[in-house]
């Protein structure tokens, strides 16, 4: 992961100012569990570009797993609000909800998500997160199945967000990981 993180880091020395390098640094200090700078980065992108969905929805996740749910919360709804409906926000802010012990509005927004996907494409990944703050794991591991058949687009990056790290240990986990080549 440090590899990652030296990589993107040249990328953004070559473009100082990218809303998209910053942003993908900060990703990717997320994906290598450090938090702290994670959020450092992505706030700096947000304090030029507040209205970028990118960077909004990698600060939700980072200030999610930093045990910061109400906060997370707020943020995956802007990030929603301002992509008109980016996959992950509405999902993420359900996760950070149900973490915090919100359950019936993750209920709400799990409804909220079968409703969206009768009418078009919603990610399997997506419900696998509220399922995750709800805790139901054996939904987690069915749509988690059904992303790695539908090549999920979040997949790739499974067994590196933290917000499933207390899954690794699980063999359904790791068959999922296996199947995607991780």
């Amino acid at each position: 992961m440090n590899e990652a993180v030296a990589e993107v880091k040249r990328a953004q020395a070559l473009d100082p100012l990218s809303p998209v390098c910053s942003a993908n640094v900060g990703f990717t200090l997320y994906l290598a569990h450090d938090l702290d700078r994670s959020a450092d980065e992505l706030r700096r992108v947000l304090a030029r570009d507040p209205d970028n969905g990118t960077a909004l929805l990698y600060l939700g996740y980072t200030l999610l797993d930093a045990g910061r749910h109400a906060e997370a919360a707020d943020v995956l709804r802007k990030a929603q609000e301002v992509t008109h409906g980016m996959p992950w926000s509405a999902e993420g802010a359900a996760l950070a909800q149900a973490l915090a012990g919100d359950r019936d509005q993750a209920l709400g927004a799990l409804a909220d998500a079968r409703a969206r996907a009768a009418a078009g494409y919603v990610p399997s990944s997506a419900f696998a997160l509220i399922h995750l703050g709800l805790g139901d794991d054996q939904m987690v591991f069915d749509w988690l199945e059904r992303g790695v058949d539908e090549r999920d687009a979040l997949l790739p990056w499974l067994k590196f967000m933290p917000c499933f790290d207390r899954l690794h240990r699980d063999q359904r986990f790791r068959s999922i990981l296996a199947r995607l080549g991780l």
